[in-house]
């Protein structure tokens, strides 16, 4: 997967045809969703983010910082996704895109991205932005509770440092998430994992019989 400028992406998806706009995803290695497809990018979180960079052009100045985000990056061998994320030599800035959600579910959303994030060694900085209100928010220092910010405070956290990445798989280890009960008994028994949500499918539905 490459890193791509979001508002060269919002751009090309509000001008190309569908055939080309899926031509230019797929050079980033970003799938563009189709019919029968439950994966890949889809009309309407292309309209979130087009929704979210238009917070940018406020201040024409900080469109610069749209720049080397990957999108859509799932953990090999675990799958877990993120809508946005953003590398450079001081941190890493993960941005969720949703068309509306209630609190609660971002929250544990947030948590579970810096789960896997904190592997990286780096400061993490979560955000997510809820198009339908309008409203851009933080998990604050605590990494407990969310806060409603400014697009001033993700400027903040984007301009930290920059860097490039050549491939992203390589800042992922995916047998720091393989716990199990055998080879991390202390860690399984405290619950210090997250299962995928098809785990969670599973362990849902066998808990209600």
């Amino acid at each position: 997967m490459k890193a791509v400028n979001l508002k060269n992406l919002v751009n090309s998806y509000k001008s190309l045809s569908k055939e080309t706009l899926s031509s230019y995803l797929g050079f980033y290695g970003i799938e563009l969703a189709d019919r029968g497809k439950n994966s890949g990018l889809k009309e309407d979180e292309l309209d979130c983010m087009a929704s979210f960079v238009e917070l940018f052009k406020a201040n024409e100045d900080s469109t610069f910082l749209l720049d080397n985000f990957f999108v859509g990056y799932k953990i090999p061998q675990i799958g877990k996704e993120f809508d946005l994320l953003q590398f450079n030599n001081a941190n890493v800035v993960n941005i969720e895109l949703k068309t509306k959600a209630s609190e609660d579910k971002i929250l544990k959303q947030l948590k579970r991205n810096l789960y896997y994030l904190q592997f990286l060694n780096k400061e993490v900085s979560l955000f997510t932005y809820v198009q339908e209100a309008g409203i851009l928010y933080k998990l604050d220092n605590n990494k407990n509770n969310l806060i409603p910010v400014v697009i001033d405070d993700l400027c903040k956290e984007l301009i930290k440092g920059s860097y490039e990445f050549d491939d992203i798989d390589k800042l992922f280890n995916p047998s720091n998430y393989l716990i199990s009960p055998f080879n991390s008994t202390k860690k399984f028994m405290e619950e210090e994992y997250f299962l995928t949500e098809h785990q969670e499918e599973i362990k849902y539905n066998t808990s209600v019989r």
